[in-house]
């Protein structure tokens, strides 16, 4: 009778550590899922505008035209800024932001060179690249709204970025159609 009794309270206790334990620890892991999920997403943006800073400063060192020069500068400083919001977001998740540019990325501004060098329309080269990559970033940023859980802050980061990269992406392919470019080197 004794050990039925106690059988019954443990039985009792179990339920009740299992309700109280089990539900926080749940919920916790479901966080740390979402924060990490959050953090790999903003770390690929990082990485995806790692990539293309570093591809307009190259297409700015690719060609002559001082006007197109000055609009590549211009295109990668604004993500330079872009990567900074990022960065903050990724520390304010208590995540390591990406540092550096991606070998791919390194190896699209070397394929852009070596195109630029041998294309009898470099400019023409260039532009197509950059458009090329807008259109990378333009989905990457498309598939963060629409696969990753963000909280309110986030999305609106996310989305206002997005827009930016979409102007930059119209920008950059008006000047690749552009009929002064098309055959220009």
């Amino acid at each position: 009778m004794k050990l039925n009794k106690t059988l019954a309270q443990s039985e009792q206790l179990g339920s009740v550590n299992t309700e109280t334990t089990i539900q926080p620890m749940v919920h916790m892991h479901h966080i740390d899922k979402t924060k990490q999920e959050a953090i790999q997403a903003f770390n690929a943006l990082i990485a995806n505008a790692r990539d293309t800073e570093a591809g307009y400063r190259s297409a700015a060192d690719c060609i002559k035209d001082i006007e197109l020069q000055e609009f590549f500068i211009t295109l990668a400083n604004r993500r330079a800024l872009m990567i900074e919001a990022l960065d903050e977001e990724v520390c304010r998740l208590d995540g390591q932001p990406k540092e550096s540019p991606t070998l791919g990325g390194a190896l699209h501004r070397g394929w852009m060179n070596l195109r630029t060098l041998f294309a009898r329309n470099g400019i023409a080269a260039v532009l197509a690249e950059c458009e090329s990559a807008e259109d990378r970033s333009v989905e990457l940023y498309e598939k963060t709204l629409k696969e990753t859980t963000l909280d309110a802050i986030q999305r609106d980061l996310v989305s206002s970025q997005a827009a930016l990269v979409l102007e930059m992406h119209n920008q950059v392919k008006a000047l690749r159609d552009h009929p002064a470019y098309r055959c220009a080197s």
